[in-house]
């Protein structure tokens, strides 16, 4: 399809930044380079870069991209700049708040849930309310790229991390709500120790 699109025979390689020095290229790899046509019939590729950042383009016939020599928005004569670009940082927190938010919420509500008898149902709603948004508050206060600032850190804590502060917040808030509330009946403690049971 990429040929069909800019009228001769292509070749695709990725490689790596060490692998230039080394003079060894490498097949492309489907993880690294994604592309396909919009409702329109554009080409649209997305490229991982592994130095300057992770790029989007609009693939057109005849356009240098700029690989090997330039990466992300080059703003130079000869090169196409991409149409959105971002820095590998984006992704890696995007991916960090993921792994926050789901330690805030799951996490305490499956290790109480098996481990202590007296969690319960209103509990673990509790708990994983009170974790999600206790991390959810402390990413957007923080994260520059939510629009937070990183003078808002708590205890210099960056923003990747806030399942530190939301775990917490869960396990209290699924204890005190367990414990104000009706314990499980003989059916959940029976499943609960089935559950325990290899």
């Amino acid at each position: 399809m990429l040929s069909k699109e800019v009228g001769k025979p292509v070749k695709a390689m990725w490689t790596r930044e060490d692998d230039v020095h080394n003079g060894r290229f490498r097949p492309l790899s489907a993880h690294y380079l994604r592309a396909g046509f919009d409702a329109n019939g554009k080409l649209w590729a997305h490229e991982m870069g592994p130095a300057g950042g992770d790029e989007l383009n609009l693939i057109v016939r005849g356009a240098n991209y700029g690989w090997p020599q330039a990466e992300g928005p080059k703003n130079r004569p000869g090169f196409t700049d991409p149409i959105h670009a971002y820095p590998p940082a984006i992704g890696r927190s995007i991916v960090g708040a993921a792994f926050s938010l789901a330690a805030s919420t799951l996490f305490p509500a499956l290790v109480l849930g098996i481990f202590w008898k007296r969690a319960n149902q209103q509990g673990a709603i509790a708990g994983m309310l009170s974790g999600f948004f206790v991390c959810l508050i402390y990413l957007v206060q923080t994260s520059p790229s939510l629009g937070g600032d990183v003078a808002h850190q708590w205890f210099h804590i960056a923003p990747i991390s806030a399942g530190i502060f939301g775990v917490p917040a869960a396990f209290l808030a699924m204890v005190i709500v367990s414990l104000l509330t009706e314990p499980p009946g003989p059916e959940e403690i029976a499943m609960l120790e089935n559950l325990r049971t290899p």
